[in-house]
């Protein structure tokens, strides 16, 4: 698990954060060790999704300038 100063240089300011941060590869992963898994239902696997997006680092496009 990356560290989220790890990410400052490529990403900028982020703010402080008492949480743990994943990088996108991590958890990517994850999703594809979980996306077969017989255990957790389809209900389960999204709130899982939707509870881990927050916590992850990914660099994030600019908006489009109009």
């Amino acid at each position: 698990m990356a560290d989220k100063h790890f990410y400052r240089e490529a990403l900028g300011y982020l703010p402080p954060s008492p949480r743990t941060v994943v990088d996108a590869v991590n958890f990517v992963q994850t999703i594809h060790a979980n996306v077969d898994n017989t255990k957790l239902s389809d209900a389960d696997f999204r709130e899982f999704i939707r509870n881990s997006l927050p916590i992850v680092i990914f660099p994030r496009p600019e908006a489009k300038k109009a």
